[in-house]
């Protein structure tokens, strides 16, 4: 081991090796530790496929690779999946990259057009929710549930409309599509740290079962119980009302 170590040979050192070891030398840049049986020559392997790549500690990679017939058994399972994409994507395989390609840029496409789409039915229903907001000390107040399983268009939602009708306070919840409550809770900042959303959030959210929390303009929350939801946004009348309204 001394001797291979002097030599330069590349090994795993953690693992166990005895006194003496083996040592492959294919060229003068690749000395190996070896602990097993290997080819006699580097000609004996015949096609080489490289299967995974990982990382070991800094600076080290580790490969794991199939030969001979193993790898040419690789190969031809590679050749049965482009074969089985193609034909589902009803294309040559010759032609699969250019559909892959024009089918991601359909759906990028599609993408933004549904961000358009939900944008507008956010616009729409803004107004369709504030005027359900109500006045508690001073402060515009609106809690509702919507039924928009998507936690980002939701905290979109509430921020618009507390810009709207600023300062306000709005506590918005939804059904997520797991069947799960989420809760989002956003505070116009001229109402910190008077009413606070991280502070507000947390009351909801026992109700449907979970925890929350954030900063003070902005929190969310979510929880097992979707079937509170109601219960749980409704609180947020209580909670403004108990804090005495606007700072």
């Amino acid at each position: 081991m001394a001797e291979a170590k002097a030599k330069g040979a590349i090994g795993i050192f953690e693992e166990k090796y005895g006194d003496v070891v083996r040592v492959l030398t294919m060229t003068d840049d690749s000395i190996e530790l070896c602990g097993g049986t290997h080819a006699h020559q580097t000609g004996d392997i015949g096609s080489f496929a490289i299967v995974s790549e990982s990382g070991l500690a800094a600076g080290v990679r580790r490969i794991e690779a199939v030969t001979g017939y193993n790898a040419l058994a690789y190969f031809q399972g590679l050749q049965d999946e482009i074969a089985q994409a193609a034909q589902l994507l009803k294309s040559s395989s010759v032609n699969l990259t250019e559909k892959i390609e024009r089918l991601l840029e359909q759906q990028k496409q599609l993408s933004k057009e549904n961000e358009g789409l939900k944008r507008k039915l956010i616009s729409g229903r803004q107004s369709d929710l504030s005027a359900n907001a109500k006045t508690v000390n001073g402060v515009k107040v609106l809690a509702a549930v919507v039924d928009i399983p998507d936690v980002a268009s939701i905290r979109a939602m509430a921020d618009s409309l507390r810009d709207k009708m600023a300062p306000a306070v709005v506590m918005l919840g939804a059904k997520a599509i797991d069947g799960k409550a989420m809760l989002v809770c956003t505070v116009s900042k001229e109402l910190n740290p008077k009413l606070a959303a991280g502070q507000l959030i947390k009351a909801a959210a026992e109700i449907v079962g979970g925890r929350g929390g954030g900063r003070p303009d902005f929190a969310q929350a979510g929880g097992p119980d979707a079937a509170q939801l109601d219960k749980a946004v409704a609180v947020l009348y209580d909670l403004v009302a108990a804090a005495g309204g606007n700072s």
